[in-house]
């Protein structure tokens, strides 16, 4: 899409709607430039969406600072009081660093903790824990194209839609719209190259025969009991435990609850999850602990943990002061807590 003199130039329907929405509400059209370390610009794209709003919803999450210039040449600030917040007024601040090289308060909030938290606890499962779960993978057989097949993902969609969840939302065919699998119930499906068709004690599906999302489906659920309840996206690979909201276009509360087998005093980990938010944990000392690390990206929306007990257990929150409630039920051996993000990530350990 390109705008020149307030003028879109598009050949999409898309881009000519969303022109058309915005000039309805008076938004000027900008171009946008992703600029290299040394401020070489490196992409360039016309929208026209406020500055203030561009950097809000897409968050520059790509780490590249950015420059926003009016069709007329006039640069625009990307944040309002920008001096105020204790950058230079000629930096450019993307997701977590600026053009001078200065990380920014996201770094610390969202970044430095999830780091900490996967290199301090080993949270990279090893490739024999990521194949113990594989029952089933894919080879392409030179799978013959429908007349209507899917325009990006052409012989692969039903593949994606039976298991993982592909759903039409936003723009068609809506599967682009969205990177999380909607599932994990069916764990990592191994695709190969062509020319391959085997892997050692697995069992291999040609991809002629997945052409059809609810035999896809039917097929996947006799290989796969489910093993999680709810909605979010769910995975438990060795002593490592993930659970995040599946939803990146729509902001919908989902539920997960998954039963635990051998981990201690542990029977259940459950509770609701907002979208942008995250659960990371990992089961140590032989299963005797839990470490859990949660954040979110909009903080006033609290974390919410229903954790099932043999008996009550040790709880240790860090910081202390975010328990908003931590409460131990004796007659449904359950625990229930509520924690606060308004100024960091929380960490628990369980004993």
């Amino acid at each position: 899409m390109a705008v020149s003199d307030g003028q879109i130039q598009a050949e999409t329907p898309v881009a000519k709607a969303i022109h058309e929405v915005t000039l309805a509400r008076g938004m000027a059209p900008v171009t946008v430039m992703a600029m290299d370390r040394s401020n070489k610009p490196v992409y360039a794209a016309a929208v026209t969406l406020p500055a203030e709003s561009i950097y809000q919803a897409h968050g520059l999450a790509a780490g590249t600072p950015v420059q926003l210039v009016r069709d007329s040449g006039e640069p625009v600030p990307v944040l309002s009081g920008i001096e105020d917040r204790g950058f230079s007024p000629t930096s450019n601040p993307s997701a977590y660093y600026t053009s001078e090289g200065k990380l920014t308060p996201s770094f610390d909030r969202f970044i430095a903790p999830f780091i900490r938290g996967v290199l301090r606890h080993n949270m990279v499962p090893s490739k024999e824990q990521l194949r113990e779960q594989i029952r089933l993978a894919v080879y392409n057989d030179c799978a013959e194209l429908k007349k209507e097949h899917d325009p990006y993902y052409y012989e692969w969609e039903a593949l994606y839609r039976g298991t993982y969840g592909f759903r039409d939302v936003g723009i068609y065919p809506g599967t682009l719209m969205e990177y999380f699998p909607n599932s994990r119930r069916y764990h990592y499906i191994p695709v190969f190259a062509q020319g391959k068709t085997e892997l050692k004690g697995i069992q291999t599906l040609p991809l002629s025969q997945l052409q059809d999302a609810t035999k896809v489906r039917s097929l996947f659920d006799a290989a796969y009991p489910q093993w999680y309840e709810g909605n979010a996206l769910v995975q438990l690979v060795g002593d490592t435990l993930t659970v995040m909201n599946s939803n990146e276009n729509t902001d919908e509360k989902q539920t997960h609850a998954v039963a635990l087998k051998n981990r201690g005093i542990l029977l259940n980990v459950g509770g609701t999850t907002e979208q942008h938010s995250y659960v990371m944990g990992k089961f140590e000392e032989g299963n005797k602990r839990l470490w859990l690390q949660a954040n979110r990206e909009y903080t006033e929306r609290p974390t919410e943990l229903r954790i099932l007990c043999r008996k009550k257990p040790d709880v240790k929150i860090i910081p202390e002061t975010v328990a908003l409630v931590n409460q131990w039920g004796a007659r449904t051996q359950t625990l229930r807590l509520t924690l606060d993000h308004t100024d960091c990530a929380v960490e628990l350990k369980l004993n």
